[in-house]
């Protein structure tokens, strides 16, 4: 009997539901780019350490007029297993593929990192400005998810 009752309260600790914590993320800013428009496509990410890197938010293919004015949004609702939530952050960046090149096309892949913030059940608000005019590596398409992976 007593085994059982053990059994019973280990099983009950594992199932118990633990509150979740939701950080949310506001970036925005201005693309600077020196034509008056392009395409862009954004994703936002959270870094992980020991798995894959989780995708918060991903925007468009869209295009920008000038003034190039973004803004993208994503929320979180833990991390890695292992950590110890009063010392841990999340790591953000986002990856912009866009056609601020000369000349014209093709597209470049800029991985851009916004910094690491606490968990906390709080919306954190920041403000980027991203040079684009030529910067990151060519890759060939917008459209489809060539480009977008975390690393």
């Amino acid at each position: 009997m007593v085994r059982l009752s053990f059994l019973f309260l280990s099983l009950s600790i594992l199932f118990v539901q633990v509150e979740s914590v939701v950080t949310k993320f506001v970036f925005t800013g201005n693309f600077i780019c020196d034509m008056p428009d392009f395409e862009y496509r954004i994703v936002l990410w959270e870094k992980d350490s020991s798995s894959s890197d989780d995708v918060m938010t991903v925007q468009g293919p869209k295009v920008s007029r000038d003034p190039h004015y973004y803004e993208i949004t994503g929320e979180q609702d833990g991390d890695e297993i292992l950590t110890i939530e009063p010392q841990s952050t999340y790591e953000v960046y986002m990856v912009i593929v866009h056609s601020c090149t000369h000349p014209e096309k093709p597209y470049r892949k800029l991985t851009v990192p916004l910094g690491e913030f606490p968990f906390r059940d709080k919306t954190y608000y920041k403000s980027v400005d991203i040079n684009l005019i030529n910067q990151g590596k060519l890759v060939t398409n917008i459209m489809g998810y060539e480009g977008f992976s975390g690393k």
